[in-house]
């Protein structure tokens, strides 16, 4: 059985991760907090995402790859990391299926080329997550110049996505911390 991973949030509220937009609604000041993070991206928050049909802030975003290797491609590069605790969701479980979930294949692009093509995207397909497991090459080769250029690190870039649309009760998900 295969996993996905979502950092919990160091404001989490509650036992329901909500998605961007829902979270606007439901508490307010952790949406005003939570929306910074895509200061200088703000163009993501108008993507539309295909099959799904819902925008970018619509949906909850997984990964496949187990923290402790995204950890690990950090550590390669002399970052300190700080251990964090992690969502660990068996996706069966809560629900996801191709009405709701897609996979987003995060493209090699320049930096700051916030584009997408409606060929990123996948339906879902449990039996593709045993597949994208693993740290891609290009992330880590990536982790290694944006801290050698001393640059903000984009952890799951070049990492497959899966993206949920709706929000998932975490009463009794796994909790890791890496």
């Amino acid at each position: 059985m295969s996993y996905v991973y979502h950092l919990v949030p160091g404001n989490f509220v509650g036992e329901v991760l909500y998605p961007l937009n829902q979270l606007r609604e439901t508490y307010p000041d952790l949406y005003q907090s939570h929306v910074k993070k895509y200061q200088g991206r703000e163009r993501l928050l108008t993507w539309r995402i295909p099959i799904l049909d819902c925008l970018w802030n619509d949906v909850l975003h997984f990964s496949p790859v187990h923290p402790r290797q995204i950890r690990d491609g950090f550590l390669a590069t002399g970052y300190d990391w700080k251990p964090r605790r992690w969502f660990e969701v068996n996706p069966a479980a809560r629900g996801f299926d191709e009405s709701n979930t897609v996979i987003y294949y995060s493209q090699p692009r320049t930096l700051g080329d916030f584009s997408m093509r409606t060929d990123d995207f996948a339906k879902y397909d449990p039996g593709l997550l045993s597949h994208m497991v693993t740290l891609p090459a290009e992330t880590a080769a990536y982790y290694a110049e944006a801290v050698a250029a001393g640059e903000p690190v984009f952890a799951f870039r070049l990492i497959p996505h899966v993206l949920h649309l709706g929000t998932v009760n975490c009463k009794d998900v796994g909790v890791i911390k890496v």
